[in-house]
């Protein structure tokens, strides 16, 4: 035991550095700001004055900082440490430690252990660390941070932030605005007095606002949030949440999840957010919104709104005057014993106002709702753009059903014939125009007669043969069982017949009406029979029919639908208002000044039609159809048809057989099918005119197309449509091309004047006559599936082309194209911006003046260019060039050439330069003129040979010549050589003659040797080589020596 008997050290009032021993130790700092170290044992460490640092070390030490701003470290066991006056830091170090932060702002750390701190005075900071700690913020605005471990925290006095990090932690504020934050975990957090941030973070989380208005945020997790006193907002975050508003006009959020949200007393916001959750207002006139899910929402007392949002959802406002709005899905809305106002909005739903004078909205778009009411004074109000006679009135048993015209939208009121108390009373349309019960006129089981006025709406004459007399406005009429007459003077009617309901007649006499069979009559059930000037639609297999009078002679008597169960019959397509139909012989019609559609059948049938919008058919047999006015639909048939159009905006269809079209009109689209047809599009083209182009398919078969209206047209060419010859005469025109030919799939050919195009791998094709010959001729672009081509720019407008022989061709002083083609030709241009080809063959080709693109192409060519800016190309073989313009592009091309560029310089022109590439072979180029010209090396163009005279010239290399590539020598003939491949070279005749001189060599890296260059290497390597006794007589000696590269390679400039 001797070994733990205390030690007392005490320090001096000065810095001390005190150290402990293994025993228990009682050490005293005094004043200064010291540094104390326990050591082992349970030692007891007094800072005293002084800004000291104390280590308790091992052992159950106590640290007192005393007063000011220490440092207190417990370290390992369970420690109590106490920073008393100024601003501390305390670390408790392992185990379970007691920290006392005393007066000022001190900052605790509990660190491992069970850990209990005090903030005390001062607004403090403690970290709780690991283990399951207890924070006392005490009087001053603090941070509790809890750490790791399931621990408790206390804020108390002051504007405190509590953070319970990881773990499931408690946490309590006290009096002012704190900010709570649960962490990681299943936390409580309580607010206490104040207005307060509640924060749950992860985990299922518990919270409570308590007084004041407070901020409560769930987070992740299912969490419970307590609103408490005052006027909260609650976030129910991630999670199936339950949030409870408490006292006060509370804002709840549910957010992600199912959710349930509770209002209480007070004016109340909840919003459900995603999910399927459940809103309950409480008291108060609380706003109830759903948001997306399957939701359930209940009022309770209150005037309460409640709108759906998106998904299928049950409302019922419960107590009070309440708003029920469906929004989107199929929707259930109960009311109660308010006078409510619902809308179902989009989606089917069901309506119940329940007791209460209670108003239904229905719109255009809300789908097939159901109203089910059962007492008050109800009524529906139509939105915007829905007047009386937009809606149809129907019976359906004891069930009235108000159905939209020209929409699925319909609303069905319940139990309206059966139960008197609980129908909807008015409905009110767009402008407030009111219909009442009254406009449903309801007869007896005898032969009752009906008259109704513009206000009624439904006749429902029952049993007994009736007569019903309807009005003028848009009526729903059902005869019943019986033989019933019914007379309607106008509107657009909806006359309802069912089975057994007997012979009936109707008489009408305008609008845009419509007969609805009821259930088991199906279109294929009904025979329609002329009588006299009667249309009878009998019903098979009964007795039942329904007699339109007038229908063959009264156009305002016709019914224009018929409505089946399976599908709608249109009258007008089933019996044309006007139609002439032919017979299987030879017929001859004549049409009238209407709209019309005639049918000659078979046979070889004559067609003159005077006017109208018309459809006319030839049908089988060689027919002939003359149109004279109207916009027209023409349809040849089958056999060789003539059909001409003489005005109008017309389709044409010649069908099978070898046709002949004439178009006169415009805008027209013609499509002369199978057969070898002619087409013929004449008459004058107005220049203010925007209607005269047409569409021309000249289908399958060898067809003729002649145009001469000069529009802009369009062609279409498909594949097997066979060899077409198109005459076109101006207008700016396209042939486009159908599906699966690309723009690859073609070949373009010349035959005199005409342009052919041929598909590849097949004998379509089609010829542009006098392409070449006749501007107004030409097609101006052609359009395949994968682009646009242009013959414009393919094929310009002026050419001169020769044949596979030797041909002689003269251009004029106008821009040309001449093409040699193959042969030993004779070309001569007079002027113009030309391109001239030589084709195949050893040509002659002599250019007098103009910017022009002259290729010798394959053979051995001579071409020679007397002036003007131009490009020339020898092409393969031997040739000869000779320019005497300036400012040219000369290309020898492959083969062993001749370049010449002559002439003389004038030495005021700036643009008097040549760009001169002699391509492959061993070409000699000789340069007179004294231009600044540029010559083009490459590496694999052979043996050059350069004599240039004058001017400011530049040989540059390609892009595979490099630096260590140039070798240079001096021959026996003074030329200076310039290697640059394997066995690429350059003579340089004359370059020591000051005016013969290329003046830079230059490469693609931007590096360059000047002319003085090129002499001081010659004379540095000669210098060199007479030293070292070596032999230079080729520039190959100088290639294989490094030294003497290296005189070169060091005489090279960056480009600057």
């Amino acid at each position: 035991m001797a070994s733990n008997v205390k030690q007392t050290i005490k320090g001096t009032s000065t810095n001390d550095l005190m150290n402990g021993s293994d025993k228990n130790d009682r050490i005293y700092g005094r004043d200064g700001n010291d540094v104390i170290n326990g050591g082992a044992g349970d030692d007891l460490l007094y800072g005293e004055a002084g800004d000291d640092t104390l280590f308790g070390g091992e052992g159950n030490d106590r640290l007192y900082g005393g007063i000011g701003n220490d440092v207190l470290s417990g370290g390992a066991g369970n420690d109590i440490l106490d920073g008393g006056a100024g601003n501390d830091i305390l670390d408790g170090g392992e185990g379970n430690d007691k920290l006392y932060g005393g007066d000022g702002d001190d900052v605790l750390n509990g660190e491992d252990g069970d850990d209990i701190l005090y903030g005390q005075g001062g607004n403090d900071t403690l970290n709780g660390g690991a283990g399951d700690d207890k924070l006392y913020g005490s009087d001053g605005d603090d941070v509790l941070n809890g750490g790791e471990g399931n621990d408790i925290l206390y804020g108390q006095g002051g504007n405190d932030v509590i953070n319970g990090e990881a773990g499931d932690d408690k946490l309590y504020g006290s009096d002012g605005a704190e900010v709570l934050s649960g962490g990681i975990g299943t936390d409580y957090l309580s607010g206490g007095a104040g207005n307060d941030i509640l924060d749950g973070g992860e985990g299922n989380d518990r919270l409570s606002g308590g007084l004041d208005n407070d901020v409560l945020n769930a987070g992740a997790g299912d969490d419970t949030l307590y609103g408490g006193a005052g006027d909260d907002i609650l976030n129910g975050g991630e999670g199936n949440d339950i949030l409870y508003g408490e006292t006060g006009n509370d804002t709840l959020n549910g957010e992600a999840g199912d959710d349930k949200l509770y209002g209480s007393a007070g004016d109340e916001i909840l919003n459900g957010g995603e999910g399927n959750d459940r809103l309950s207002g409480g008291a108060g006139n609380d706003v109830l919104n759903a948001g997306t899910g399957d939701d359930l929402l209940y009022g309770s007392s209150g005037d309460d709104i409640l709108n759906g949002g998106a998904g299928n959802d049950v409302l019922y406002g419960e107590a009070g005057n309440d708003t029920l709005n469906g929004e989107a899905g199929d929707d259930k809305l109960y009311g109660s014993s308010g006078n409510e106002t619902i809308n179902g909005g989009t989606g089917n739903d069901i309506l119940s106002g329940h007791a209460g004078d209670d108003v239904y909205l229905f719109n255009k778009g809300d789908g097939q709702d159901v109203v089910v009411d059962i007492a008050g004074k109800d009524s529906i109000k139509f939105g915007e753009g829905i007047t009386k006679d937009d809606v149809q009135f129907e019976k359906s048993g004891n069930d009235l059903k108000l159905q939209l015209k020209d929409s699925t939208d319909s609303i069905m009121i319940t139990n309206f014939f059966k139960n008197n108390s609980g129908s909807v009373e008015s409905l009110i349309f767009e402008n407030n125009e009111v219909v009442t019960k009254d406009a449903i006129l309801s007869g007896t089981r005898k032969n009752d007669v009906l008259t109704g006025n513009d206000s009624t709406k439904l006749f429902l004459a029952g049993d007994g043969n009736d007569t019903i007399s309807a009005g003028t406005g848009n009526n729903t009429i059902e005869g019943g069982k019986g033989n019933d007459t019914t007379l309607d003077i106008g509107g657009d009617d909806t006359y309802i017949f069912n089975k057994g309901d007997g012979n009936d007649v109707l008489s009408d006499q305008a609008g845009n009406d419509t007969i609805k069979f009821g259930e088991g009559i199906a279109s294929g059930d009904a025979v329609y029979t002329k009588t006299n000037n009667d249309l009878v639609i009998t019903i098979k297999d009964t007795t039942d029919s329904i007699t339109i009078s007038d229908f063959f002679t009264k156009n305002d008597s016709r019914i224009e639908k018929v409505v089946f169960g399976d599908k709608e019959v249109s009258m007008a397509e089933m019996f044309p208002s006007d139609s002439i139909t032919g017979t299987n012989d030879m017929d001859s019609l004549v049409g009238q000044n209407r709209n019309e559609t005639i049918e000659a059948l078979a046979g070889n049938d004559k067609i003159l039609d005077y006017g109208g919008d018309d459809k006319i058919y030839g049908g089988a047999g060689d027919d002939n159809i003359r149109d004279l006015a109207g916009n027209d639909k023409l349809y040849g048939g089958t056999g060789n048809d003539t059909i001409i159009d003489d005005s109008g905006i017309d389709e044409i269809y010649g069908g099978d057989g070898n046709d002949y079209l004439e178009d006169k009109g415009g805008n027209s689209k013609i499509d002369a099918g199978a057969g070898d047809d002619r087409i013929t599009v004449v008459g004058t083209r107005d220049p203010g005119d925007a209607l005269t182009a047409n569409e021309i398919i000249a289908g399958q078969g060898n067809d003729t197309i002649y145009n001469t209206r000069g529009a802009d047209d369009g062609y279409l060419f498909n594949k097997g449509d066979g060899q077409d010859t198109l005459y076109d005469n101006g207008g700016v025109d396209a042939i486009t091309f159908g599906a699966g030919i690309s723009s690859s799939d073609v070949t373009y050919s010349l035959t005199a004047n005409d342009l052919t195009i041929s598909v590849k791998d097949s004998s379509d094709s089609i010829t542009i006559s006098n392409f070449f010959s006749e501007q107004e001729s030409r097609i101006e672009t052609v359009v395949f599936g994968d682009k646009e081509v242009s013959l414009t720019e393919m094929f310009p407008k002026d050419r001169i082309s020769g044949t596979d022989g030797a041909d002689k061709l003269t251009g004029k002083t106008t821009d040309e194209v001449i093409d040699g083609r193959g042969g030993i030709d004779a070309i001569s241009d007079y002027g113009g911006n030309d391109v001239i080809y030589g084709g195949a063959g050893d040509d002659n080709i002599r250019d007098i003046a103009g910017n022009d693109k002259l290729y010798g192409d394959a053979g051995n060519d001579k071409i020679i260019d007397d002036g003007g800016n131009d490009e020339i190309s020898g092409g393969a073989g031997n040739d000869y060039i000779e320019d005497k313009g300036g400012n040219g592009k000369i290309d020898g091309g492959a083969g062993d050439d001749m370049l010449r560029v002559v002439g003389t310089n004038n030495l005021t022109d700036s643009v008097n330069s040549n760009v001169v590439i002699g391509g492959q072979g061993n070409d000699t180029i000789y340069n007179a003129r004294g231009s600044d010209d540029t010559y083009l090396f490459n590496k694999g163009d052979g043996q050059d040979t350069l004599l240039d005279k004058y001017g400011t010239d530049v040989i540059k290399f390609g892009e595979n010549v490099n630096q260590e590539d140039i070798a240079i020598f001096k021959n026996t003939k003074s030329e200076i050589v310039i290697k640059f491949g394997d066995t690429d070279t350059i003579a340089i005749q004359s370059q020591w003659d000051k005016n013969n001189t290329i003046e830079r060599v230059e490469l693609q890296d931007g590096s360059f040797l000047e002319s003085s260059d090129i002499n001081k290497i010659i004379q540095d390597m000669s210098a060199f080589a007479s030293e070292k006794g070596i032999q230079l007589s080729a520039v190959d000696d100088v290639k294989n020596n490094q030294e003497l590269m290296n005189i070169i390679s060091n005489s090279w400039h960056s480009q600057t």
